[in-house]
Parts: structure tokens; C-alpha cells; sequence
């Protein structure tokens, strides 16, 4: 069975994230290495300039002193750089990790609220509650299974009750008289959202149940 932390590392903001990091780690070690080598071959250099008295020489060791001392400057900047940014992408990790265990563990507090509810209205709120907790869960997951099994859910649940619950955004059009999708061009006004309960009725009114769920 996959754990929560494998499942989690599916996840394509996770899976993001952590590639990001791998990629920053990665560069400030090779920046780290240019540093060394630079400062490494400057010793070289000083000890070859003070055993010799070619004043031609001097100067050409000087200059390539010079460049070296700029590229590991140039270097330790993008180690700084690289250090603020995977700092940052890992405070972010944490926190979407976080937010992505609590919906884990809401879920699995819900599915055993839900079988041990004493009523019918009872239950039906905690299947609301968790139907809103599996949307984002799919949301966030980004695959097609989840988001058609969330849809599906969330079509019995409104079947079989004397409500409509919105899946998405919705919008009037300028005179109201037309509830359409978030990228129709007639899109004005906002209507409602995921996760609203709309009365059926009203629902109907503005074709948003399918002919086949009419009879619910």
C-alpha cells in the first residue's frame, strides 16, 4: 500500500518543488567547487609569483590572479542567490506539504465520522464536508481520475438530494438573464462557485442540471 509521503510526492506541486530544490542544491555545489578551485589555483599562482623575479611573468600572474578573484566572486553570488532561493522553495514544500497532510488526515477523520453518524441529516453533512475535502484533494493532484471521481460523487450527491452543488465557477451574462462558463466571452457578473448548494429549481432555471438528473 502507498504511503501518505509516497502518495504526496506525486503530487505535481510537490513533485515541482522538489525538483527545484535538487536543481538549487545542485548549483551551489558546482559554484561551491568553482570557489575552491579559484581560490585553490590564486595560491598557485602567488607561490609562482614569489619565486620568480620576471617582472613579465609577475604581471601576467597578477592578471590571471585578477580574473580568478572575479569569477569566485562571480560564483559566490550565485551561491547566495541559490541559498535565498532554496530556502525559500523549501519553507514553501513544507507549508503545501502540511496543508496536504490535513486534508489526508480530514479525509480519513471524515470516512469514519460518516460511519458511525446516528442520522441521515448527520451523515449528509459530513459527506458534504468531505466531498469539499476530496475536490481540492483532486485539484491539487492534477489527475483526471480523481478530478471524474470527485465529479461523479458530487453528481449522486445531488441527485439524491433536493440541491444542486456547484462544481465550478459560474457567471451571468450583462443582463442576467444567462448563467454561463468562466470563459464564455459572455461572462459579467459572478453567479457562484464549487462547492455552493443551489436549490434545484433554481438550478433547472438556469440549465445547469442535465436532462437525465432532472427526476433527483
Amino acid at each position: 500500500m502507498m504511503s501518505t509521503q509516497h502518495f504526496l510526492s506525486t503530487f505535481p506541486i510537490v513533485e515541482r518543488l522538489t525538483h527545484e530544490l535538487t536543481h538549487l542544491h545542485a548549483a551551489i555545489e558546482t559554484n561551491q567547487r568553482t570557489i575552491s578551485g579559484a581560490e585553490s589555483r590564486a595560491l598557485q599562482l602567488d607561490a609562482e609569483a614569489s619565486k620568480t623575479g620576471d617582472l613579465k611573468r609577475i604581471g601576467e600572474l597578477s592578471s590571471s590572479r585578477a580574473q580568478l578573484r572575479r569569477e569566485a566572486e562571480q560564483a559566490q553570488r550565485k551561491v547566495s542567490a541559490a541559498q535565498a532561493r532554496l530556502a525559500f522553495t523549501a519553507r514553501q514544500l513544507e507549508e503545501i506539504t502540511e496543508a496536504l497532510n490535513r486534508l489526508f488526515e480530514r479525509r480519513t477523520t471524515l470516512y469514519h465520522q460518516l460511519g458511525e453518524a446516528h442520522s441521515r441529516e448527520e451523515a449528509a453533512t459530513l459527506r458534504e464536508d468531505l466531498l469539499v475535502v476530496l475536490t481540492r484533494l483532486a485539484q491539487a493532484s492534477g489527475r483526471a481520475e480523481d478530478i471524474d471521481k470527485v465529479k461523479q460523487l458530487r453528481r449522486l450527491m445531488a441527485e439524491a438530494a433536493s440541491y444542486w452543488i456547484c462544481d465550478r465557477p459560474l457567471y451571468f451574462n450583462r443582463d442576467r438573464t444567462k448563467v454561463v462558463e468562466e470563459d464564455d466571452p459572455q461572462a459579467a457578473f459572478t453567479y457562484t462557485g464549487p462547492g455552493v448548494r443551489i436549490d434545484k429549481s433554481e438550478a433547472r432555471r438556469w440549465g445547469l442540471i442535465p436532462q437525465e438528473a432532472q427526476h433527483g
